[in-house]
């Protein structure tokens, strides 16, 4: 599993992946702004703590949820200082996120993401698929 949460790189390793993210998707994204590199963190698309009733979302129960919880297609960057979007989106479900929060982010992936829960929702296939993503960007960056 490609998890990645909880290393003191994660979140170099996520902003690595919005540099490429922005170049593939003809996106303006200065990853040179430190001051946005530090106003970043960690963001689960599905909240650690469950807010929905298995079987949903391609989970058929809890531990399958949490199985998928900390793998890198449910997380992305999401700023904490100046605004605090991540308070903001702390345990909401996807799509309020998407629609609350996330259309406010400097973050290319956060933008996207915004757009594409809006359109077609979010579920463990998204993850998979985000998971697989980051898994080929990942090896021909760093292998």
């Amino acid at each position: 599993m490609a998890t990645l949460y909880g290393r003191a790189a994660d979140n170099y390793v996520l902003w690595e992946y919005q540099k490429q993210f922005a170049s593939d998707s003809n996106i303006s994204f200065n990853d040179l702004d430190h001051a946005l590199f530090q106003q970043v963190t960690i963001e689960h698309i599905f909240a650690q703590t469950p807010a929905i009733t298995f079987p949903a979302a391609g989970f058929d129960d809890g531990d399958e949820y949490a199985a998928s919880n900390n793998m890198v297609g449910n997380l992305t960057l999401l700023e904490h200082r100046e605004p605090n979007l991540q308070q903001q989106a702390d345990n909401k479900p996807p799509t309020d996120k998407a629609r609350d929060v996330y259309p406010r982010s400097r973050i290319p992936d956060v933008q996207s993401l915004s757009q594409s829960i809006n359109a077609h929702g979010f579920s463990k296939q998204c993850i998979d698929a985000r998971t697989a993503a980051f898994q080929t960007f990942a090896l021909k960056r760093w292998a």
